[in-house]
């Protein structure tokens, strides 16, 4: 015999289904409160921890930056530009670009919180961006054209991919503030690769480490739709080309 339904904020259920939803309902409410102290622990401890780790690695590795731009010195000589790079490079990056006083973009989920406290801790100030992407996309391109120096440092297939396919929020700020763009890749020749979705690479100590900058790019703020598609996509081909010679330069 069928449970007889009842009404609830759902619609129309069984009392079996209204009763496992109230269940689901109240263990989503308990992991909230849970995972809300975690979050903040993780946020005083997680970026001391990174620190570390990094600071080892790099200390123990040989790091080169060859057959591209100095990264401080071309910072310092662009006061406005944008930076872009693959998101499994964005492990390394915090430490590769510390106290430039770089902006970049983090989402508003506990994991953005996380990415957050480190970024901050190296100085970075960081954007935060929901769903409404556009909404922060028009912030940043007003925020630069207000500014007299604003540095972007942009994963350009995140946040959640597809992986070393180029998004075009890069490309837009760039077109309409003027400003150029550079192309950054990290490899090591010892690393771990992560299970997720952009194989986030993670150094380890006692390695080499090459990082190479290429550039600049400028778009132009009169091309056509087709001519903006295009370029983005050569500035994706030529991304790619660059972790791949990066890599091969590593061993």
């Amino acid at each position: 015999m069928e449970p007889k339904s009842q009404k609830c904020p759902e619609g129309l259920l069984t009392t079996h289904d209204y009763w496992a939803n109230k269940r689901f309902r109240g263990f989503r409410k308990f992991r909230k409160q849970c995972t809300k102290p975690l979050v903040r622990l993780g946020c005083k401890v997680i970026p001391a921890v990174y620190k570390l780790w990094m600071c080892f690695v790099f200390a123990t590795s040989k790091v080169e930056q060859r057959g591209g731009l100095d990264i401080p010195a071309t910072v310092e000589a662009n006061p406005k530009m944008v930076v872009a790079l693959w998101h499994q490079d964005v492990f390394s990056a915090p430490h590769l670009f510390k106290c430039l006083g770089v902006h970049t973009l983090a989402n508003t989920s506990d994991l953005g919180h996380l990415i957050t406290a480190v970024l901050e801790k190296h100085q970075f100030k960081v954007f935060r961006g929901g769903r409404k992407r556009c909404i922060i996309l028009r912030d940043m391109i007003r925020y630069m054209t207000e500014q007299e120096r604003v540095v972007y440092g942009l994963t350009v297939d995140g946040s959640r991919g597809p992986a070393r396919k180029m998004k075009r929020g890069a490309c837009t700020i760039a077109r309409e503030c003027q400003v150029p763009i550079f192309l950054v890749s990290s490899q090591a020749r010892y690393q771990l690769r992560c299970a997720t979705w952009d194989r986030l690479l993670v150094f380890l100590p006692f390695n080499r480490i090459e990082t190479r900058m290429i550039g600049p790019f400028m778009i132009d703020t009169d091309c056509s739709e087709e001519a903006f598609a295009e370029r983005c996509n050569e500035l994706e081909a030529r991304l790619n080309q660059l972790e791949d010679e990066v890599k091969a330069s590593v061993g």
